[in-house]
């Protein structure tokens, strides 16, 4: 298989018009992507009508930076947004006051009103990695809520029941443990009322929001509108590949804001077997060239290693251009391979305040005690290996900071990657 072509043609298909496909192509096209269909029918039906449709994708603004699990559902939007439909971003801010208790286990902070509109700043910034914000709407839900009296809120609680929202198994969860605000325990309906007053044809977002949506159906059929067709997406796994999803609580998440270096370490830390599922979600790769490369990988001509970096260099692309991804990618070459570093050393993750030598050394793995890695730095036997340079250290507490990802430390004949 041609790596080089496969790639070529992947960043060429972001740019691809797909506003001459006919309903049943794009109809494919969308259901590659998505996890869940509801109704299917009922989307067959929208594309029939041959006309831009009104997609809503939402996200509330609680914390400065998003990360890719939180793009996959932009992904899909920006595919729909090449076939000619509208894309509306709508930002929670009115309901980032509450916060989505979806999978939660505890009540989020309370963020202020400044810290939100920071949020929606660099949440913008961000998404514009992905969609062409010349060709999005964007809206803030306190549009919705501020005109909203009090007595119109209650007639708005008043057509969802109680038995409705605890069907939730992450709200009976939360209510035998933690407990549950009242605040949370409405946001779903929150939501709907968004849908409520966008009318959107369809709305986007991640598996988890599979029962907010199906609420957000039936509050629209409620007012006397047209049901919204929900597309969700798989949740991103996290970097470390103990199938928990992608979450900057767990530290096992790729920031949209992390530097082109950063993301294509992180990526190349990866297990093996997760190649298929970030391809899937986070590129343009078809099922077609995915089963291409993956029957490549399994019969030995292409490397897993190889997919990992055609991998990062089609993130790092997408997040800031192909010349990046081809730089990360060949500094990581020049790491590896001119300094004669084993492509399967071992990685080692440097926490964000630095370690110092001897403490990485012992919980590496690489010495048994710190005794025994202090004496071998002071030996002179430990090196920093980087792009084209190898320092010996011969102070135990020297500290080796995240400006070190993607180097290695040489211990003796022994190697560890440097994420």
């Amino acid at each position: 298989m041609n790596i080089d072509h496969l790639e070529q043609c992947v960043i060429a298909r972001r740019s691809t018009d797909l506003s001459g496909l006919s309903p049943a192509e794009q109809f494919e096209h969308i259901q590659w992507r998505a996890k869940t269909i509801l109704p299917v029918d009922a989307l067959r039906e929208l594309l029939s009508e041959k006309r831009p449709l009104n997609i809503k994708y939402g996200i509330d603004p609680t914390s400065p930076d998003i990360h890719l699990g939180h793009m996959v559902p932009v992904q899909l939007a920006r595919m729909l947004q090449q076939m000619g439909h509208r894309i509306t971003i709508v930002f929670g801010d009115f309901t980032a006051l509450v916060g989505d208790p979806t999978g939660r286990v505890a009540t989020r902070p309370l963020l202020s009103t400044e810290d939100i509109g920071a949020n929606m700043q660099t949440y913008t910034d961000q998404i514009g990695k992905i969609l062409d914000l010349n060709r999005i709407h964007i809206v803030q839900n306190t549009e919705f809520y501020q005109p909203l009296s009090v007595v119109g809120f209650i007639h708005l609680l008043r057509r969802v029941s109680v038995n409705q929202l605890l069907q939730r198994e992450d709200f009976r969860l939360r209510l035998q443990s933690s407990g549950l605000s009242a605040a949370e325990l409405i946001y779903p309906v929150l939501m709907g009322y968004d849908s409520v007053q966008l009318e959107p044809d369809i709305e986007l977002g991640g598996d988890d929001q599979l029962i907010n949506f199906s609420l957000t159906r039936e509050l629209m059929k409620d007012f006397g509108k047209k049901a919204e067709v929900a597309i969700t997406t798989d949740l991103l796994l996290g970097i470390s590949g103990n199938g928990e999803k992608m979450s900057k609580s767990k530290g096992n998440y790729i920031a949209l804001n992390d530097s082109a270096t950063d993301i294509f370490g992180k990526i190349m830390s990866m297990p093996d077997d997760l190649l298929a599922h970030f391809f899937h979600l986070n590129t343009d790769i078809t099922q077609e060239e995915w089963e291409e490369l993956a029957q490549s990988m399994s019969t030995g001509t292409v490397n897993p290693r190889d997919a990992k970096r055609l991998l990062g260099r089609l993130v790092v692309s997408q997040l800031y251009s192909p010349t990046a991804a081809k730089q990360v990618d060949q500094g990581f070459v020049a790491t590896f391979s001119n300094r004669q570093v084993p492509i399967d050393a071992l990685d080692f993750q440097i926490p964000d305040d630095g370690i110092q030598l001897v403490t990485l050394l012992r919980e590496s793995g690489l010495a048994p005690s710190n005794n025994h890695a202090r004496q071998m730095i002071r030996q002179g036997a430990v090196r920093l290996v980087g792009p084209n340079q190898e320092e010996k250290i011969t102070d135990p507490t020297h500290l080796v900071t995240p400006s070190h990802r993607d180097w290695a430390v040489r211990y003796g004949r022994h190697f560890l990657h440097l994420i």
